[in-house]
């Protein structure tokens, strides 16, 4: 696509955004998955695609929306009868919700629970942005204050509050597994007899679970997750095998 800078009189070519073959879970960075990293590289992955796809479509007026299956999010759009349409960036191609239920390991309970497959609107993705911002804090400076601070503002505007209780979990986790190791206590019993106000962070601990287990949170199957790396390599290796075009910048010619 030729677009031209009205300032500069100046005609970039803009080729299609390339998916991320070799860190597209952020194993090797963690800003693979930040936006202003799709936007340098020219290349992303299921969570930076979207979120640019919407920073674009509010830029042009038109309406997208963010939602998310396991470990994984995706665009859906509506049109002017009010149907709803999923664009999967990733392979560039529009899905349907039976597809992401069949092959996203999504339980009823979940549906029910709408944690996934659902449009989320601006002040619902903000609140999402403030999620990352807690895992980037997390990736650099560990647990703390700050880290907890942006959860809980997060949760207030969240409707959908999933990944809220996930890395608030994790959280509770790690504390709990702390207190066990500085009072030497191998089991819930002992540390309830040694501590009754650490035994409370366990409690806490099992609270936690059992909310996100009743709204029908389950980590994808590794058979499942396995068939999706598989692709993924499937895929890396077609890319490779394709001769991409290199971007280059048209420019303007006086008086032509």
């Amino acid at each position: 696509m030729k677009v031209k800078d009205k300032a500069t009189g100046k005609a970039q070519t803009h080729y299609p955004i390339k998916y991320n073959y070799e860190d597209y879970d952020s194993h090797i960075s963690y800003d693979s998955h930040f936006v202003t990293t799709l936007m340098q590289t020219g290349r992303g992955q299921c969570h930076s695609m979207p979120l640019y796809y919407l920073v674009l479509a509010e830029e042009m007026g038109a309406e997208a929306y963010w939602s998310f299956s396991p470990r994984h999010s995706f665009v859906k759009i509506q049109d002017e009868k009010g149907d709803w349409y999923n664009l999967e960036l990733t392979c560039k191609a529009i899905l349907s919700d039976t597809h992401y239920m069949n092959s996203s390991y999504i339980k009823a309970e979940a549906m029910q629970s709408k944690i996934y497959l659902e449009p989320m609107d601006k002040t619902n993705v903000v609140a999402e942005m403030l999620l990352d911002l807690a895992r980037g804090y997390y990736q650099k400076y560990g647990y703390d204050d700050f880290y907890l601070k942006c959860i809980d503002t997060a949760e207030k505007y969240l409707k959908n509050n999933m990944n809220a209780k996930l890395l608030k979990s994790g959280y509770q986790t790690r504390l709990t597994l702390t207190l066990a190791h500085l009072l030497n206590a191998p089991k819930p019993e002992i540390m309830k007899e040694l501590s009754p106000e650490a035994y409370k962070h366990f409690e806490l601990m099992q609270a936690q679970y059992k909310e996100i287990d009743d709204m029908g949170y389950e980590e994808i199957p590794v058979a499942v997750y396995a068939l999706w790396l598989d692709h993924i390599a499937r895929e890396k290796e077609k890319s490779e095998n394709t001769k991409q075009p290199s971007i280059f910048i048209k420019k303007s010619i006086e008086g032509k």
